[in-house]
């Protein structure tokens, strides 16, 4: 969208391409806190969540802003209101749910579900 910052399209393009060392390089290079970073209503763990994406995930719950994150429910017209393991269960990436809820994520959704 044409309100997406470049660095942010990067970020998800780099989850997209499971790219962790360009997406470590990003998100050092520009100080960025993780939690602004959105796109079409995802957050960096919903892009995770969405394709799967292990190494990332755990890779992002060693910040600081891993809860504040992992607490955000998507604004994406599909998954309104679902929490990143929800997403990656939608998905078919049960491993990915597992371990998002093994790092705290919620088990509920925006819906109590």
């Amino acid at each position: 969208p044409p309100s997406t910052k470049t660095v942010d399209f990067l970020c998800f393009c780099a989850i997209e391409y499971d790219d962790l060392q360009s997406l470590e390089w990003m998100v050092k290079e520009t100080g960025l806190p993780l939690e602004s970073m959105k796109i079409y209503g995802f957050n960096l763990v919903h892009a995770c969540a969405f394709f799967g994406r292990l190494e990332i995930i755990i890779w992002l719950a060693s910040h600081p802003s891993w809860n504040s994150l992992v607490e955000q429910t998507s604004n994406r017209k599909a998954f309104e209101k679902a929490s990143a393991a929800h997403i990656a269960v939608t998905q078919g990436h049960t491993r990915a749910a597992d371990i998002l809820l093994e790092l705290g994520a919620p088990s509920l959704d925006g819906n109590n579900k």
